[in-house]
C-alpha cells in the first residue's frame, strides 16, 4: 500500500499549523494531497475516517478552523506513527557503545537512585552505591552507568571516589577504555585513581604505558604511575631488571612522597643493586627507609634490617639522655623489625628486644 498520499495531507496539515488557517481555503496543496488520499479511504475505515475529517476542515467556517486542524493532525499523526517500520532487514542485535559499556535491557527508573547517587552531592549516596554493587553489580557495567562511575574517581567525597576506584578494578578489562579516554597525565587526583586501576586490571601489561607517560605525569598522577611501576612483576623471570633500574634512578630524583612511593617499590625489587641501595638508605636515613623496607618479606631485607636495627639500637642504649626525636627514631625501626616476619635480630638473643627499654 503506498502510504505517500498519508505523508503530504499530514505535511500540508502540519504547514497549516504554522502558517495560520486563514489560508486554507486557498492551499491547493492540501486539496490535492486530499484528493490523492482517496483510495486509502476506500480501502480502510481508518484512511475513510482520516478522509471525512479532512474534508471536514476544508468545508468548515473559518472560525471552526482552528479546532478541527488540530483535530485532524492529531488523527494523521497516530496513523502516521503506526505504519513506521525499520528499513534494515534482519535479525536485531543489542547495541555496541565504543568506550562505554555495554547495553542492558534495565529502564531509567531501575537505574536513576544509582545514577542520581554518582552523579549528585550531598550525604547518604555512599549506601545507595554500596548496596547497588552488592546486589546489581551488573547494573556498573550498563553504557548509562559506567560513564558515571569512572567521572566519579573525582568525586569531592573521597570516598566515593575511593569506592568507585575498587569497583572500576574489580568490572575489568570493559572499563579500560573510558578510563584512557582523555587521560590526563599532567591531571588532578581523579587522574592517578585512573592510573591505580589500569594498573590493576592490566598488571604487567600496562608498564609500557606506565613508561609512557611517566615523564609527562604531575603530583598525584606521578606517585600512582610510580606506585605502580614498584608493583610491577614479571612473574616468570623475578623482578624485572630494567623496571628496577628505573626505580633506583628515579630515587635520586624525586622528592616528598614521591619518593616514598620509589622506596614503597624498591622495597619489593631484588639484586645486588638494590642492596646497595638499601644499606646506604639505612644508614643515611635509618628508621624511616627502615620503615619501608619493613613491608617486605624478602630474605635479603630481613638479613639486612637485622644487621643494620642491632648497630642502631646497641648505639641507642648506650644514650645517656633521650630524645623525643631519637625515640620516634627507634619506634620506627622496631615497627619495621615487626612487620618484616621477626628477623635474626628479633629472636637472636641480641638482648634489646626483651629489655623493655624502648619507651
Amino acid at each position: 500500500m503506498n502510504l505517500q498520499p498519508l505523508y503530504d495531507v499530514k505535511e500540508r496539515l502540519e504547514y497549516a499549523a504554522i502558517a495560520g488557517t486563514g489560508l486554507l481555503s486557498e492551499d491547493f496543496r492540501l486539496q490535492r494531497a486530499a484528493e490523492n488520499l482517496k483510495p486509502l479511504a476506500a480501502a480502510s475505515p481508518v484512511f475513510g475516517k482520516i478522509d471525512a475529517s479532512v474534508q471536514k476542515l476544508l468545508a468548515a467556517p473559518a472560525e471552526e478552523r482552528a479546532g478541527l486542524l488540530l483535530d485532524t493532525l492529531a488523527l494523521v499523526d497516530a496513523v502516521a506513527y503506526t505504519q513506521a517500520k525499520s528499513g534494515v532487514s534482519g535479525d536485531l542485535e543489542p547495541l555496541e557503545f565504543w568506550g562505554g559499556g555495554n547495553y542492558q535491557q534495565l529502564s531509567r527508573a531501575q537505574l536513576q537512585p544509582l545514577l542520581s547517587a554518582l552523579t549528585t552531592t550531598g550525604g547518604g549516596r555512599i549506601d545507595v552505591i554500596k548496596s547497588a554493587w552488592e546486589n546489581n553489580p551488573g547494573y556498573f557495567t550498563d553504557f548509562r552507568v559506567l560513564p558515571a562511575v569512572v567521572l566519579g574517581l573525582g568525586d569531592g567525597y573521597n570516598e566515593i571516589a575511593d569506592l568507585n576506584t575498587e569497583i572500576l578494578i574489580k568490572i575489568g578489562p570493559v572499563a579500560l577504555p573510558l578510563l584512557r579516554m582523555e587521560f590526563d597525565p599532567a591531571g588532578k587526583k581523579e587522574m592517578g585513581r585512573r592510573v591505580e586501576a589500569i594498573a590493576a586490571i592490566e598488571g604487567n601489561d600496562a608498564v609500557p604505558w606506565l613508561k609512557e607517560i611517566l615523564p609527562k605525569s604531575k603530583k598525584d598522577v606521578r606517585t600512582s604511575v610510580i606506585t605502580a611501576l614498584g608493583t610491577a612483576i614479571i612473574t616468570d623471570m623475578g623482578t624485572d631488571p630494567e623496571n628496577t633500574q628505573l626505580l633506583l634512578d628515579l630515587a635520586k630524583t624525586e622528592r616528598g612522597k614521591n619518593r616514598d612511593a620509589v622506596l614503597e617499590g624498591l622495597a619489593r625489587q631484588d639484586g645486588e643493586e638494590v642492596h646497595k641501595f638499601w644499606k646506604a638508605e639505612l644508614k643515611k636515613n635509618g628508621g624511616t627507609a627502615a620503615w619501608f623496607l619493613g613491608e617486605t618479606t624478602a630474605d635479603w631485607a630481613s638479613e639486612l634490617l637485622a644487621e643494620e636495627s642491632q648497630t642502631y639500637f646497641e648505639a641507642f642504649f648506650k644514650e645517656q639522655k633521650l630524645t623525643q626525636e631519637m625515640t620516634s627514631e627507634a619506634y620506627k625501626w622496631q615497627y619495621a623489625i615487626r612487620a618484616n616476619r621477626r628477623p635474626k635480630c628479633w629472636t637472636s638473643g641480641a638482648g634489646w628486644t626483651a629489655t623493655g627499654k624502648i619507651p
